[in-house]
């Protein structure tokens, strides 16, 4: 079984789908089964991975359709080295996520899959997989610069930096995204940070008027 860079690699990254993903669920999934997933994830962010794993057993028992916790049980089932039950649960989310045509960071997803699949020597199901996440950035940043809107606007400051945050680090040549970002720094008063998003956003304004590639 390959270790070292891959493996680390993917062991930082999924560390990021844990706290990304709690909150956003389908509209059927019962309470009962979210409240099993966030204890979950609660489990899994202090170490406990083997009781973070009972804890997503259980809400998938009650909803066998509930993407987010297999997202988040094949992040524990990585940890834990089961590199094929982990390769399984995200076979298993993206085909309900597609299925419902339900949006769960898309491209983190198949990035974090095809790394599995090179763990396990499917060079080819990796290089896939690596293209799909490639095309579907610019939507999942268009998707967080809206959800940090969205957020700016209820008055959810810190909620709207992370969404920020996340649009920007799909798409770091987007001026509005920046903009976004900088408004909502000012307002956390965050001087400093926000004049460096702003003359990020002078660079990007002036290499598009000259033309630069």
């Amino acid at each position: 079984m390959p270790v070292g860079s891959t493996i680390l690699r993917l062991a930082l990254s999924v560390g990021i789908v844990v706290l990304a993903t709690v909150g956003p669920v389908a509209a059927r999934t019962s309470a009962e089964a979210i409240q099993y997933n966030n204890a979950g994830v609660r489990a899994l962010n202090k170490g406990l991975t083997k009781v973070a794993l009972g804890f997503f057993d259980r809400a998938i028992k009650l909803d066998e359709d509930y993407a987010l916790a297999y997202s988040n049980r094949s992040i524990a089932k990585f940890r834990l080295s089961d590199f094929k039950g982990s390769l399984a649960d995200l076979d298993t989310c993206i085909e309900s996520m597609e299925r419902k045509d339900h949006y769960l960071y898309g491209s983190t997803l198949f990035e974090h899959r095809a790394e599995l699949k090179k763990v396990l020597g499917d060079s080819e199901g990796a290089a896939k997989d690596f293209a799909e996440a490639k095309v579907r950035k610019p939507n999942d940043a268009l998707h967080y610069f809206e959800q940090a809107e969205r957020e700016l606007n209820n008055g959810q400051l810190k909620l709207a930096r992370e969404y920020a945050d996340m649009s920007i680090e799909f798409d770091s040549e987007k001026p509005e995204y920046l903009k976004l970002r900088a408004k909502i720094l000012q307002k956390l008063g965050l001087k400093e940070a926000a004049l460096m998003d702003l003359q990020s956003v002078r660079e990007l304004e002036a290499e598009a008027a000259s033309g630069a590639p």
